[in-house]
């Protein structure tokens, strides 16, 4: 017998991620700017040990003739806290172009920042085996979820976006939708 109802339509609904991730990027700037000091410290003392800082007219610039410890410290936290701020609002500014999303075809991913890192990624609903998300007390307190949205195939199309806000919310309606489709046989190749 032929399937005679119509393909079912699906409104493009869009998540985010939560504010944990937001808060998370806090605590990794505090690693960020340890990283960058000592890189940046380092830098500086080889470069006065060779000589270089004294030969390019940096030390001058800063009004400085022999780079003291203390000197050398104090610009390896302006460049490390540069810096830090720099990838800090980079990476928040990332966090807020990622979207999980799903339509007709299938649950995408798509984020990315500058021309060379913005795309899209997905599984089409033909390939996906369920939705799951990871419960918790953070992550039901914070209503920030971990998911996993298995591949039938391959373990290593799956896709695992995590700190979706209301997460548990989107796993339930991406599995509907998955039912729906397999009862009306309406997944196509």
């Amino acid at each position: 017998m032929e399937n005679t109802t119509q393909p079912q339509t699906i409104p493009t609904t869009y998540w985010k991620k939560s504010w944990i991730a937001y808060v998370g990027e806090l605590f990794s700037c505090v690693w960020a700017f340890l990283f960058f000091f000592v890189l940046v410290f380092i830098v500086i003392v080889v470069l006065e040990l060779l000589g270089v800082l004294n030969s390019l007219g940096i030390l001058e610039a800063l009004h400085l003739k022999v780079m003291q410890f203390s000197d050398a410290t104090r610009l390896a936290v302006y460049c490390a806290a540069v810096l830090t701020a720099i990838a800090f609002v980079l990476r928040v500014i990332w966090l807020a172009t990622f979207r999980l999303y799903y339509d007709e075809d299938g649950i995408w991913v798509s984020s990315g920042i500058f021309p060379w890192t913005k795309g899209i990624y997905g599984i089409k609903w033909r390939d996906l085996d369920e939705a799951s998300y990871q419960t918790g007390f953070i992550s039901w307190l914070t209503h920030s979820y971990h998911t996993r949205l298995g591949h039938r195939f391959t373990k290593a199309s799956e896709m695992t976006p995590s700190q979706i806000a209301n997460g548990d919310k989107f796993v339930m309606e991406v599995n509907q939708i998955l039912m729906d489709f397999v009862r009306h046989n309406e997944i196509n190749d």
